[in-house]
């Protein structure tokens, strides 16, 4: 996890499973503040899923899920993150209807901090998307044999922030 490298940063970013990744736009989720000046990322575009298909009216969320602001550590702070994705994009994937996750530029050195674009303007594919949340638990955990999917990172952190005091909505 991080923000040191374009991988770090897709791992960082990503919070949903894989369908919802690859259909996610740059839109979808907005950058906002509230009413104490604090920013907060939320989701927008609640598409249909399973058990959302979108019949019944009242089955719909009063307002997407969000991500606070961590004032105390920004390496784990998921507006700062997002604010240097937005920054290491090209401009013509800044676009509501762009995809979420692009295709990170490759390198003859690792230097990344002295480089202005980290992405092209190119979609991430399925499978590349797909295997996000298992290099994740790879690098996290080599020796573990447990499975573990994009609907288990998320859930273990929100409760992860539970636990640490966060507050959600």
């Amino acid at each position: 996890m991080g923000s040191n490298s374009p991988r770090s940063l897709i791992n960082a970013v990503y919070i949903l499973g894989v369908t919802e990744h690859y259909n996610l736009c740059w839109g979808d989720i907005s950058l906002k503040v509230d009413t104490n000046g604090d920013e907060y990322l939320q989701y927008c575009r609640e598409r249909q899923t399973k058990t959302r298909q979108g019949e019944n009216i009242t089955n719909l969320r009063k307002s997407g899920p969000i991500a606070v602001e961590n004032k105390i550590d920004r390496t784990s702070c998921p507006v700062f993150q997002y604010k240097l994705f937005r920054q290491k994009r090209p401009e013509t994937m800044k676009k509501e209807d762009s995809p979420f996750y692009i295709q990170a530029s490759t390198f003859q050195d690792n230097n990344y901090e002295s480089k202005i674009l980290w992405y092209k303007n190119l979609r991430l594919g399925t499978k590349s998307v797909s295997k996000i949340i298992k290099d994740m638990a790879t690098e996290a955990l080599p020796n573990s044999d447990k499975r573990l999917t994009g609907h288990s990172a998320r859930k273990g952190s929100i409760q992860k922030q539970k636990d640490n005091g966060c507050k959600t909505q």
